[in-house]
């Protein structure tokens, strides 16, 4: 899943940057704005095929690549539990 997050931000970046093992990369590294940080959230909805909130905007839980890994494993756990 880190791979797959780091994908959708790097082509919505245009940047080329890689995760070590033990490591975690901050947003920020990827100079998104506004519009970027939705285009980066419909990228993920649709590698991932899951919907977000339109509050995750601004939403803490996107400062990292690690963090948004774990906002996408908690968002589908809640859809197979038909939570939405």
């Amino acid at each position: 899943m880190t791979k797959r997050v780091l994908d959708c931000a790097n082509k919505v970046a245009g940047t080329s940057l890689k995760v070590e093992v033990d490591r975690d990369v901050e947003l920020a590294a990827f100079n998104f704005d506004s519009l970027s940080v939705f285009a980066f959230l419909v990228e993920l909805e649709t590698s991932c095929g899951i919907e977000f909130d339109d509050a995750l905007l601004n939403h803490e839980q996107l400062r990292t690549v690690g963090s948004t890994v774990d906002l996408i494993q908690a968002r589908c756990r809640q859809n197979q539990t038909g939570l939405t």
